[in-house]
């Protein structure tokens, strides 16, 4: 068995590996070939604001795993990170951990990859221009798994902190060799191909009036139902898809919300990611097209049995002693 740290997990893994990984996670999950619960979370400790998170799964293209998170707001205060996770690989036939690896690396690159795969499967072709809400990790791989699949020319940045903007500006700039420069005007949505959000937000961090007349949008940030990024009337007037349909319909506040107030039913949401790669949903050329993620455990398993083989090959990590 081997730890494997964030460090271990970039070196290996590239996000055209990561996409295509998730190609065969989401078909795996629609063909009926992995098992995904809905993610278990609970409150932890004397506070009552710190929670835990287990996400399980077998994928049988891959192995099986846990992904295990905790999430600790007033670490912030002390200068400490507020969320902690660790992806655990087992070998589905014999039952041995092969791989203990740090996720926050990992995390972020998944979910990029999945916004990756929905915006090659939903998106004009020839989109060029990106808008992108939020600064962080997760803001970039989405940026980097967009210009993956797409002739991506020009990134607009959109953030409460500009000091945090302008850093993921030169940052990105320079990494994929595009223009990303800051915006603070919305109207200037009304030029973008794509757009992605990556926010923290609980209510909406755009208006469907400042879109383009043919968008497609891929919205992670908000994993609760009281969090949503994107509004009623955008989600109303979409082509819907989603990473995994159960979990989206007990996790994701930008289509539970609308739910609730009536803006739209069930139906409305097309299918998800593995219905639409196995061919029992259709992909349709929309104007407007969200594809919603809450993140699916599948996906874990997928990008972390890659590491694990991958360190094994190339001796990485840290090999720990076997009990017997």
């Amino acid at each position: 068995m081997r730890y494997l740290n964030s460090d271990d997990a970039r070196r290996v893994l590239s996000m055209p590996v990561a996409i295509d990984l998730m190609r065969t996670a989401f078909y795996d999950l629609g063909k009926g070939m992995a098992q995904v619960p809905v993610r278990t979370s609970f409150t932890m400790g004397s506070t009552g604001r710190n929670r835990a998170l287990a996400m399980p799964a077998e994928v049988a293209s891959f192995a099986a795993g846990l992904k295990f998170i905790t999430v600790v707001p007033s670490n912030r205060e002390k200068g400490l990170p507020t969320s902690s996770a660790v992806i655990l690989i087992a070998d589905a036939e014999s039952g041995n951990v092969r791989a203990i690896i740090e996720a926050e690396a990992l995390t972020a690159i998944r979910t990029g990859a999945g916004s990756g795969l929905a915006t090659d499967l939903l998106a004009d072709p020839d989109a060029s221009v990106v808008a992108i809400f939020g600064a962080g990790a997760q803001a970039e791989t989405q940026l980097e798994a967009v210009c993956c699949v797409r002739p991506v020319t020009t990134a607009l940045v959109f953030n409460r902190t500009r000091a945090n903007a302008d850093a993921f500006a030169r940052r990105m700039s320079s990494r994929l060799n595009i223009e990303v420069r800051v915006s603070e005007d919305q109207q200037e949505l009304q030029s973008a191909d794509i757009i992605c959000t990556a926010t923290a937000s609980v209510s909406p961090v755009l208006e469907a009036r400042h879109l383009k007349s043919k968008v497609h949008i891929n919205g992670v940030g908000s994993y609760r139902p009281d969090m949503a990024e994107i509004p009623a009337d955008v989600v109303t007037n979409s082509y819907v898809i989603a990473d995994h349909l159960p979990a989206c319909f007990a996790e994701a506040g930008d289509i539970l919300q609308p739910i609730a107030s009536g803006a739209i039913s069930d139906s409305h949401i097309a299918g998800d990611l593995g219905g639409i790669l196995t061919g029992r949903v259709r992909a349709i050329d929309k104007p407007w097209t969200f594809f919603k993620s809450v993140g699916v455990a599948c996906q874990d398993i997928a990008v972390g049995h890659f590491v694990a083989k991958k360190a094994e090959e190339l001796d990485l990590g840290i090999v720990l002693p076997a009990s017997h």
